[in-house]
């Protein structure tokens, strides 16, 4: 279909890396850090006969975290669009 096939784990791993720092940079802009507890982001990306990519975005913000679910649903929608862009050229 396009390129895919042609990514070395390497670049993989730089592009991940990349969408996770984005990913990062984008939730500091829209939290304030100081409200946050913990904050994990999960990339897996699996080559096997088709690309399958699973993000996972972890937030603790004490009680404010259901109120930063929004937020985070669009951090894991924009990490999709980059890992598609990226991985699919």
């Amino acid at each position: 279909m396009s390129n895919e096939k042609n990514l070395s784990p390497d670049k993989i791993a730089e592009i991940v890396s990349r969408v996770e720092e984005y990913v990062r940079s984008y939730i500091d802009s829209k939290i304030n850090r100081k409200t946050v507890d913990k904050l994990d982001i999960i990339i897996d990306v699996d080559y096997d006969n088709s690309l399958k990519v699973n993000v996972e975005i972890e937030l603790d913000a004490g009680t404010l975290s259901e109120k930063y679910q929004p937020i985070i649903e669009e951090a894991v929608d924009l990490a999709h669009e980059m890992l598609e862009k990226e991985l699919r050229g």
